[in-house]
């Protein structure tokens, strides 16, 4: 089977990251796999362009203005004929509306991944909306948290054409790491808080900040690392600076060597106000890692509150920092839901097992040859 995954990529973030986690579950499984990115100038990035053909996987990458190009329409039509595709995966608004448009009328099967919408602006709620309309017209919908499956259904997409399929992760990619980045940052004994994903305002960044001083009263040592970037970078340096806590607080921006990363942290922490699934929870739980995170979206099947992680209301600075300060107080509880979550992840939420179900999907929805 040959399958194209479609995405408009502004960076290395969590749709991303799962979009590679499947490449290769799905190479693994004996299916050919290509990836297109609609890359818009002014911010575009072919990060995940690069690392997919570091893989072995060909990309292409499609020029995409703001607005609809019809060029860029033509190319993923001719794209997709050329290489003779099955299946185009779509992710993200813009990609499920270039899909819709490229591919109607073909052979083609058009399934797509709804990760989430942004909704913070009327304009990014303007452009969800046209994606659920849109989606009405596609073979197969993927939703990766129940929320987002209840959504789909509320907006008129047919529910027999919904399934739920959870996020996966390679677990071995995120063992072994070294201490290196404890030596580069110089951060060697003592406690390190980290976050993954982009700093962006749903991530609720500033509850975490926010709490750190609640924190240090207990472990004055305490650090935080923050791994990635995104629009709220300034503003929050600006907030670590008010707060006077800027020398404990680390902005690594954009990193690729997570297992490094990941063995730097002693607890990882996302106290998002909206979430799917997020990669970084299973990435952390992979490495071995304890997690304090918020109880909104696909979070509490994976973050079982006191068996694999710790969960906190979102928005919640006292809550946030009574979960943080319970696990560095008492090492004993932190490695055992790190190690309850270990199994969970190497049961449950495999990269494999989602390439799998995935792979289930294309075959119920490809034609016959």
């Amino acid at each position: 089977m040959r399958i194209l995954q479609l995405i408009s990529s502004s960076g290395f973030f969590g749709a991303e990251n799962m979009i590679v986690s499947l490449m290769k579950g799905l190479s693994s499984l004996r299916c050919h796999v290509a990836l297109a990115s609609l890359l818009t100038p002014a911010k575009g990035s072919g990060d995940l362009s690069r690392e997919a053909r570091k893989l072995g996987f060909q990309s292409f990458e499609i020029p995409c203005g703001g607005k609809l190009a019809l060029r860029s329409i033509s190319e993923l039509r001719r794209i997709a004929n050329r290489g003779n595709y099955d299946i185009i995966h779509s992710h993200g608004y813009k990609a499920d509306l270039y899909s819709r448009l490229a591919i109607d009328g073909t052979r083609h099967v058009r399934i797509a991944t709804v990760h989430n919408w942004p909704t913070k602006t009327l304009k990014m709620r303007a452009y969800a909306s046209l994606d659920k309309f849109a989606l009405r017209s596609f073979t197969r919908v993927v939703a990766v948290s129940d929320a987002v499956a209840q959504e789909l259904g509320r907006s008129g997409v047919p529910l027999h054409k919904i399934t739920l399929i959870e996020n996966g992760v390679d677990p071995a990619a995120f063992r072994n790491g070294t201490d290196r980045v404890r030596a580069e940052l110089n951060l060697q004994n003592v406690p390190v808080i980290g976050y993954v994903g982009r700093l962006a305002p749903e991530k609720g960044l500033d509850v975490l900040l926010n709490s750190i001083p609640g924190i240090v009263k207990h472990c004055p040592d305490a650090h935080v690392i923050l791994v990635g970037d995104g629009p709220l970078r300034n503003q929050l340096a600006e907030l670590a600076q008010t707060l006077g806590i800027d020398s404990r607080v680390r902005f690594l921006g954009v990193r690729r060597d997570m297992a490094d990363l990941y063995r730097a942290m002693d607890i990882l922490v996302l106290p998002s106000r909206d979430e799917g699934l997020p990669m970084t929870i299973l990435e952390a739980l992979a490495a071995g890692k304890a997690v304090v995170a918020s109880s909104v979206g696909q979070i509490p099947r994976v973050i079982r509150d006191h068996e694999t992680g710790l969960l906190v209301q979102p928005g919640s600075r006292q809550q946030l920092t009574d979960a943080i300060v319970e696990l560095f107080r008492s090492p004993q509880v932190k490695d055992k839901l790190s190690l309850q979550g270990k199994h969970l992840v190497d049961q449950e939420f495999t990269a494999e097992a989602m390439a799998r179900k995935y792979l289930e999907q294309y075959r119920l929805s490809a034609p016959v040859k």
